[in-house]
C-alpha cells in the first residue's frame, strides 16, 4: 500500500485530507487557465475566449495542412509529415470543443467524484482517508511529470528550426572565410525553416516579416498542443486513479469489517466498558455458547454463582448482537459506496466514449506516421531530427498508454472487491448479513471497465494490440514507399539509358 513515501506526499501538498473537493484542484486549475473549464464564481466572465481562440487557430492550422497535402499529393514523405501535424491539432481541437459543449456534464462528473462518494451519513474512516491521500499524491505526481515532459518537447520543437538555421549560417560563414570569397560572403542566404510544413497564401521563404509572424503562429500552435493535451488527458487519468483509490478504500473496509464495527461501537462507550465487552464477545464468538452452558449448569446446582454467570452470558450475547448490528450498518454503507462508484464509472464511460475512440484512431495514425518518418532519416547526418521524432513517439506512447494502463488498474481494483468481501468474517454473522453480502459479491463478479468507443476495453493487453496494429500499418506504408522509390529509380535508369542510346545514334549518324 506504500504507493509513495510520506515525505513525497507532504512535498506534493496532499499529506492531510482537507476534503475530497481539493484533490483534483491542481488539474482543474490548469484547464481554467486554458479556458476550457469554468472558474468558480464570476471571476472571469470571458474565460472561454482563449479557448475559442485556440480552437480557431487549430482549425486554421488543419486547413493550411490540408491545402499543402492537396498540392503535394504525390509526395508520400511530405504527406506523412502533414498527417502527423493534422492528427495532433485535430485531436486537441476536438477535445476542447467537446469539453466546451459538454462542460455541464463534465462538471457534474467531477462534482460527483468529489462530493457524492462520501456524505455526512457515510463518512470515510481514517484508513480510507490515508488511502485516498496516497492515490491523490500519485495522480498529482504523474500530472507534474507528464506536463513538464510535454513542455520540454514543445520547447524542443519550437527552438529546433532556429538551431538548424544558425547551424547553416555558421557553416556557410566558415566556408566563405576559408575560401576568402568576398562576393559569396556578401550574397550569403539562409533557407528559412518553420517548425512544421504547411501551405500559406503568402511568401514565407523570402519575406522576413511574414516568416516571423508565421513562426510565432506555429509556435503558439505547438505550445497549445503540448500544454492543452496533457492538461486534458491528465484530468481524466487522475479521475481513473482516484476511482481506483475508492475501490481500494472500499476493500479495506470490507476486509476489516468487524474491526470497523467495533470501532463504531467504541465511539459510544468508555474504554473500560468497551474492552470488557469485547472480551466477552470474543468468548461467545469463539466458544459457541459455552457461557450459556455454564450459566444453566450453575442454576441446576442452585448456587448464586449461576445468576452471575447468567448475567455475564446475557451481557456478552447482547454485545455480540450490537457488533453484528453495527456490522450490518457498515456493510450497508459499503454497498452504498460500491453503488456510487459503479454509477460514477458508468457515467464516466458514457462521457469519454467518443473521446477515447478519437484518441485511439489518432494514436494509431501517430505511431505509424512517426515510425515512418524515423525510418527515412539518416541518423548519422540528421541526428537532431531523429531525436525530435523519437521524443515525440515516446510522448505519444505515454499519452495513449496512460489511459490503457490506469483503465486496466481500475478494472483490476474493481475485480478485487469480490475477494475483499469474501475475506470479511461473514461466517460469524447472521443470515441477513450474509444475504446482503452475497448481493454485493454477485455484483462484484462483473468488474467495471472503460472502453474506447464501446468496443475496445482500456487495458494494457489492448494497448499492445493497438501498437501491433500501428506497426502493421507502418510496414505497409514503408513497403509502398520502397516500391515507389524503386519504380522512380528504374524510370531514371531507363531515361538515362535512352539518352545514352540517342547520343550514340547521333554520334554515328544513325539519327
Amino acid at each position: 500500500m506504500e504507493l509513495l513515501s510520506p515525505s513525497m506526499i507532504k512535498f506534493l501538498g496532499v499529506e492531510e485530507h482537507s476534503g475530497a473537493n481539493k484533490l483534483l484542484e491542481f488539474n482543474l486549475h490548469r484547464l481554467r487557465i486554458l479556458g476550457v473549464w469554468k472558474w468558480d464564481g464570476p471571476r472571469c466572465r470571458l474565460h472561454k475566449a482563449f479557448a475559442f481562440l485556440t480552437i480557431i487557430a487549430l482549425i486554421l492550422c488543419d486547413v493550411t495542412q490540408i491545402c499543402d497535402a492537396y498540392i503535394y499529393i504525390t509526395d508520400l514523405e511530405r504527406l506523412s509529415k502533414l498527417l502527423l501535424n493534422t492528427v495532433f491539432t485535430g485531436l486537441l481541437a476536438f477535445k476542447n470543443t467537446y469539453l466546451l459543449i459538454r462542460t455541464n456534464a463534465a462538471s457534474e462528473l467531477i462534482d460527483e467524484l468529489q462530493n457524492k462518494f462520501f456524505t455526512n451519513e457515510r463518512l470515510p474512516t481514517s484508513q480510507q482517508k490515508m488511502i485516498l491521500n496516497r492515490y491523490a499524491a500519485r495522480a498529482k505526481l504523474y500530472t507534474i511529470i507528464r506536463s513538464n515532459v510535454a513542455i520540454s518537447v514543445a520547447i524542443f520543437w519550437v527552438l529546433n528550426p532556429i538551431k538548424e538555421m544558425l547551424g547553416e549560417y555558421t557553416e556557410e560563414l566558415d566556408n566563405s572565410q576559408d575560401s576568402n570569397d568576398v562576393k559569396s560572403s556578401s550574397n550569403r542566404t539562409i533557407i528559412l525553416q518553420l517548425p512544421y510544413v504547411a501551405y500559406y497564401p503568402y511568401d514565407v521563404e523570402h519575406n522576413v516579416l511574414y516568416f516571423i509572424l508565421t513562426y510565432f503562429y506555429q509556435s503558439f500552435i505547438i505550445l497549445s498542443i503540448f500544454t492543452g493535451t496533457p492538461a486534458w488527458d491528465m484530468l481524466f487519468v487522475s479521475v481513473f486513479i482516484h476511482t481506483s483509490g475508492h475501490f481500494k478504500a472500499l476493500q479495506h473496509v470490507l476486509i476489516h469489517l468487524r474491526e470497523n464495527a467495533r470501532g463504531a461501537l467504541a465511539a459510544n462507550m468508555n474504554p473500560l466498558q468497551f474492552q470488557e465487552a469485547i472480551h466477552l464477545s470474543e468468548q461467545i464468538g469463539s466458544d459457541g455458547g459455552s457461557m450459556w452452558s455454564m450459566a444453566h449448569l450453575s442454576e441446576e446446582h442452585g448456587g448464586g454463582e449461576g445468576s452471575k454467570n447468567d448475567r455475564t452470558a446475557i451481557q456478552a450475547e447482547l454485545m455480540e448482537q450490537d457488533v453484528e448490528e453495527q456490522m450490518q450498518n457498515v456493510l450497508s454503507k459499503c454497498i452504498q459506496h460500491h453503488q456510487a462508484i459503479l454509477s460514477f464509472v458508468k457515467k464516466l464511460e458514457a462521457f469519454l466514449k467518443p473521446v477515447m475512440l478519437m484518441q485511439l484512431l489518432g494514436s494509431m495514425i501517430a505511431f505509424c506516421v512517426i515510425g515512418f518518418q524515423m525510418s527515412l532519416i539518416p541518423i548519422h547526418t540528421e541526428g537532431t531530427k531523429f531525436a525530435k521524432l523519437s521524443v515525440s513517439l515516446i510522448s505519444a506512447l505515454v499519452e495513449q498508454g496512460m489511459f490503457y494502463w490506469f483503465g486496466g488498474e481500475l478494472l483490476e481494483e474493481s475485480s478485487k472487491t469480490l475477494n475483499a468481501a469474501y475475506y470479511c468474517e461473514w461466517y460469524t454473522a447472521n443470515s441477513k448479513f450474509r444475504k446482503h453480502l452475497h448481493i454485493l459479491m454477485e455484483r462484484a463478479k462483473r468488474p467495471v471497465k472503460l472502453t474506447a468507443g464501446g468496443f475496445s476495453a482500456l487495458t494494457p493487453e489492448n494497448f499492445s494490440k493497438v501498437v501491433q496494429s500501428s506497426y502493421q500499418y507502418f510496414t505497409m506504408i514503408k513497403a509502398v514507399h520502397s516500391e515507389a522509390q524503386s519504380v522512380c529509380c528504374k524510370s531514371d535508369a531507363d531515361n538515362l539509358q535512352f539518352g545514352e542510346t540517342m547520343e550514340r545514334r547521333i554520334c554515328y549518324g544513325i539519327w
